[in-house]
C-alpha cells in the first residue's frame, strides 16, 4: 500500500502531545541504569513538560525545510533519513509478512493523563504494534544477526506497551539499504514481548514522574 509522511505529522503535531510524557522521549525521564538509577537528564526533561503546558506549545528544534528564513537548524540527516524510509519499511514487511500494517495515530493512556504513544502502525488483525528504526549498518547488522535491539528502543516499545494496553507486543523493524548485496538483509523484523511485570514497572515510574512535572507546572503558575 502507497503511504506518505502525512500520518507521521499528524502524530508529531497532535496538540494532546503538548506537556505529555510520550514513548519516544520517555526515556530522557525515566530510562534506568543498570544500576536503577533515572538519567541525568530527568530534571530537564521534567521542566521541559511542565513549560510546554504553561505556554501550551511544544518548542521547536527545526525548522521546516522550506523555511529559510527561521534561525532553527535543519532536520538532522539521520532524522530525515528515518522519515523517508519508514514507509519503505512498512511496505517491505508487509511483502514479507502477507499481512496488511495499519497507520495510526497518537494515542493517550486510558486512565493516566499525559501519557501517549504513536507507534508506526498496527499488524491487522493481530494485536501486534510495530516501530520502524533506520539505524546504522552496524546496529542492523546486529539485528539480523542476533535479534538485536538496542536499549532506548527496547524501552520505547515498552512504553508504547504501557499505553495501548490490548496489544501483546511490538514487531521491531529495522531497515537500512547501504549496500546490502542482497534484498533480504535490508530489513530485520523482530518481535519484541516483556513480561507484564517490565510494563506495569514503567506505567508506575510514568505515574510518579508525571507528579514531579505537576509539582513545577504548579511552581511555574503561582509566577506572577
Amino acid at each position: 500500500m502507497a503511504r506518505g509522511v502525512n500520518t507521521l505529522q499528524n502524530a508529531a503535531e497532535d496538540p494532546r502531545r503538548v506537556g505529555a510524557v510520550t514513548a519516544s522521549e520517555a526515556f530522557e525521564g525515566l530510562m534506568k541504569t543498570k544500576t536503577g538509577k533515572f538519567p541525568s537528564s530527568r530534571d530537564a526533561y521534567a521542566v521541559r513538560l511542565a513549560t510546554e503546558r504553561v505556554t501550551g506549545s511544544k518548542e521547536k528544534k527545526w525548522r521546516e525545510d522550506d523555511d529559510f528564513e527561521s534561525d532553527l537548524p535543519r532536520k538532522p540527516h539521520q532524522v530525515r533519513r528515518g522519515l523517508a524510509l519508514e514507509p519503505v519499511a512498512l511496505e517491505m514487511a508487509e511483502e514479507r509478512l502477507g499481512k496488511e500494517i495499519v497507520d495510526v495515530g497518537f494515542e493517550l493512556h486510558k486512565s493516566i493523563p499525559f501519557f501517549g504513544a504513536s507507534p508506526d502502525g498496527i499488524v491487522h488483525m493481530e494485536n501486534w504494534l510495530v516501530e520502524v528504526k533506520a539505524q546504522s549498518r552496524v546496529h542492523h547488522a546486529k539485528t539480523l544477526l542476533g535479534g538485536e535491539i538496542q536499549q532506548k528502543y527496547r524501552f520505547q516499545m515498552l512504553v508504547q506497551l504501557a499505553v495501548w494496553t490490548d496489544y501483546q507486543g511490538v514487531l521491531f523493524l529495522s531497515i537500512n539499504q547501504q549496500d546490502w548485496p542482497n534484498k533480504k538483509q535490508e530489513l530485520a523484523l523482530v518481535p519484541f514481548k516483556p513480561p507484564k511485570d517490565q510494563i506495569w514497572e514503567v506505567e508506575s515510574d510514568v505515574i510518579e514522574f508525571l507528579k514531579e512535572v505537576k509539582d513545577i507546572e504548579n511552581k511555574l503558575r503561582a509566577i506572577k
